[in-house]
């Protein structure tokens, strides 16, 4: 081969390389663009849960009213037994509401999964049951609740840590 053709060929590999390099910084820009994108819908989705969680956690079911003090005591022992979630075999068992605050909770689907924690608050006249779920699969999931004495449920949401998703979700106490 010729001097001139050795230096044809090495200026067409150079301009080859070159043009892989460009196409190459062109897909990591558009992957990182695409990876940014990504990231701001999952951050919007996650603030838009915790959002919704917050306001239920204030404010409780715009449809229900406030207990007042007396009813209080009469709707925190009704919270006392098994209560049903709408949409699946979902069991949420209730016992020992005490007062101050406190209660002990099981849930079940179908199986147990440990509760770490429960309570139930008084927010603005309305109870709300908190639940958080500590298990496998579960480790932080949360239950927010509020009580409608008038219809006997429990309307509020479930926060699935794994998925980071929040459900709507109501629950009827079983008979």
């Amino acid at each position: 081969m010729s001097k001139k053709q050795d230096n044809q060929n090495e200026a067409g590999s150079l301009a080859n390389a070159k043009a892989q390099t460009r196409k190459s910084r062109w897909l990591t820009i558009f992957v990182i663009l695409i990876a940014i994108g990504i990231i701001v819908i999952v951050a919007r989705k996650t603030r838009d849960d915790n959002s919704n969680l917050q306001a239920i956690d204030i404010a409780g079911d715009s449809t229900t009213t406030a207990v007042t003090q007396p009813d209080l005591e009469t709707s925190i022992k009704q919270l006392d037994g098994k209560w049903q979630r709408t949409d699946g075999g979902y069991i949420l068992q209730i016992s020992q509401i005490t007062a101050d605050g406190k209660m002990e909770s099981s849930y079940f689907n179908p199986n147990p999964i440990h509760v770490g924690r429960s309570e139930w608050q008084n927010r603005s006249g309305k109870i709300v049951i908190i639940v958080e779920l500590q298990d496998v699969n579960y480790p932080g999931s949360l239950y927010t609740l509020v009580y409608i004495p008038q219809e006997n449920k429990l309307v509020g949401t479930y926060y699935q840590a794994v998925e980071k998703v929040t459900y709507d979700v109501e629950f009827k106490k079983l008979q």
